[in-house]
């Protein structure tokens, strides 16, 4: 799910045809949904992007054309990735019943997430 668009989504695409980042039983398909474009309207695609990794591009958001179930199946797959550690979030977690000492800290940089 891609908020940003522009310089951050170039990271990413070039990041997919890194042979070092492809390892295992080959190249896993790569689902790109773009959602908002607040770092930018405009994204350069290598045409080897396409080609050497199997990605596919698609918009959603208001007059996209990702279905809710294709969202909602990308999300699912990405909490997978956070639940197998394949992806790792730079988070902080407190326990609910800290919130009200916790809301008002600031100057951190990770993400507070509140647990039950």
């Amino acid at each position: 799910m891609d908020y940003l668009w522009g310089k951050p989504a170039e990271a990413v695409f070039a990041a997919l045809v890194r042979p070092e980042l492809r390892a295992g039983d080959g190249p896993r398909r790569v689902r790109h949904i773009l959602v908002g474009m607040t770092a930018g309207e405009v994204a350069v695609l290598p045409a080897m992007t396409l080609r050497a990794a199997p990605v596919q591009l698609t918009g959603g958001g208001i007059g996209g054309a990702a279905a809710l179930g294709d969202a909602a199946a990308a999300y699912d797959n990405l909490l997978q990735w956070v639940a197998a550690g394949e992806i790792v979030l730079d988070v902080d977690p407190v326990p609910l019943a800290d919130v009200e000492k916790t809301w008002p800290r600031a100057g951190s940089d990770r993400r507070v997430v509140f647990v039950p």
